[in-house]
């Protein structure tokens, strides 16, 4: 168990994989423990800044649930997933997030939903929405609602992590 102001920060050592068309990786972990947060010089006294953003992932998909936790973590992030939004807002009450990636379409409840229900109480969490039903509809309502972005699936990783970059600044 760590520390409020300490981190597990995986170390991976990681194979490629290509399986029908998806990109996979075979990961084995280690963790390290480190303080979970700085004052960098010439900062204010008091002012911190956070070594690793924790990272949401919603979808109720756990194959690409999964997917999405693994590609960040190996960039360095920490990653907790939920299953859907009423998961989601548990994780959401239970610690800080700095950036939610989540599914527009779920069972039950959507994306929209999410994005509604954070616009009201934590406003300045960035949401990322990943969709493969993107339309002008869709597009207009992540806007019009907040979300930092949205990604069409099928997506690469690596504009997954572009854009999940984009979204944390």
């Amino acid at each position: 168990m760590t520390s409020p102001d300490a981190v597990l920060v995986p170390i991976r050592r990681a194979m490629e994989v290509n399986v029908g068309g998806l990109e996979l990786q075979i990961v084995r972990i280690d963790w390290l423990r480190l303080a979970r947060v700085v004052t960098e010089r010439g900062m204010q006294p008091g002012k911190r800044r956070r070594l690793v953003e924790t990272i949401l992932v919603t979808d109720d998909d756990s194959a690409c649930r999964d997917t999405i936790q693994k590609a960040l973590e190996r960039e360095g992030y920490q990653v907790e997933s939920a299953v859907g939004v009423d998961d989601a807002v548990r994780a959401i009450n239970r610690r800080r997030f700095d950036l939610i990636v989540c599914d527009y379409r779920m069972t039950g409840k959507t994306g929209f939903d999410l994005l509604a229900e954070l616009k009201g109480r934590e406003p300045h969490i960035p949401v990322l929405m990943v969709s493969a039903y993107v339309d002008v509809v869709t597009e207009a309502g992540a806007v019009q609602l907040g979300a930092a972005g949205l990604l069409r699936k099928p997506f690469r990783l690596r504009q997954l992590i572009e854009s999940v970059a984009r979204a944390i600044q």
